[in-house]
């Protein structure tokens, strides 16, 4: 079996080069806008219902994983949890702030460099529940989209780490998207049910675990779901049932492939 994983101890965590200025650029721009206009990111960076929001989200959903342990009487790690990274566990909006000003355009900042570069915040509850779930007797497992493939991503791996460490994020394993699985996460999520880690990705690959529950800001964060087809189904399917106990849905107003459904 060839796991597509390697040492991060080799790939440290540069200082961005222009951070500085970067940083600066969100500073002046903020200052000369009078009125903000993106109102997605307003409430998300700013608002009270925000933080309540994942805070009883995260309280409900462990309710209903302690639930699920007793009555299932589930061993000792024989069983995990799903964390989406990026808007579930950690913050990434002030990348997004940065976008609206224009600084990522004219400081030549994408996505990955900002990861690389900086450490997120984590969002209201976010650490609290990944270490409950350890100290219950299960695995956190993290299914990212940040792309691991080629040096570029050994760093991004590397700073990923750093940055759930940093924030006291509890977990056992990461899996990351590829060059060539792209965003699918339904083969992680096969490769831990199943123990099987081939082509896959991964930090520290754990031995086949039963998921109880499930936590994301997209629908494709959870198992078989696409947008292109999630979003015509009605809203009494049957497909929606596990939300609530199995899959539990945090708000993301800001990204996600929604954006290109059309209007109704």
């Amino acid at each position: 079996m060839q796991i597509l994983s390697c040492s991060l101890s080799l790939y440290t965590v540069s200082a961005f080069a222009d951070d500085s200025d970067f940083m600066q650029c969100i500073a002046e721009r903020e200052r000369s806008v009078s009125q903000q206009t993106d109102s997605a990111l307003i409430w998300y960076r700013t608002s009270a219902e925000k933080t309540a929001l994942f805070r009883q989200i995260f309280t409900d959903a462990m309710t209903q994983i302690n639930n699920r342990v007793k009555t299932d009487k589930l061993k000792l790690n024989s069983w995990g949890v799903v964390f989406n990274l990026d808007n579930v566990l950690l913050d990434d909006s002030l990348y997004r702030y940065a976008q609206y000003l224009g600084c990522t355009k004219d400081n030549n900042v994408n996505f990955s460099n900002y990861l690389r570069n900086n450490i997120l915040p984590t969002n209201s509850g976010a650490a609290d529940i990944t270490c409950q779930i350890q100290a219950l007797g299960g695995k956190v497992f993290i299914v990212s989209n940040r792309n691991g493939s080629g040096d570029s991503g050994k760093e991004l791996m590397a700073a990923t780490v750093n940055n759930l460490n940093q924030q006291h994020i509890c977990y056992n394993s990461i899996l990351y998207a590829s060059d060539t699985s792209g965003w699918n996460k339904n083969p992680r999520f096969t490769a831990i049910t199943s123990g099987d880690y081939e082509n896959i990705i991964v930090d520290k690959p754990q031995p086949a675990t039963q998921v109880v529950a499930y936590f994301g800001s997209n629908i494709e964060d959870f198992p078989s779901f696409k947008q292109n087809t999630a979003h015509e189904l009605s809203p009494d399917s049957t497909l929606f049932d596990k939300f609530g106990t199995e899959y539990f849905l945090v708000p993301n107003p800001l990204t996600g492939n929604w954006r290109r459904n059309y209007w109704k």
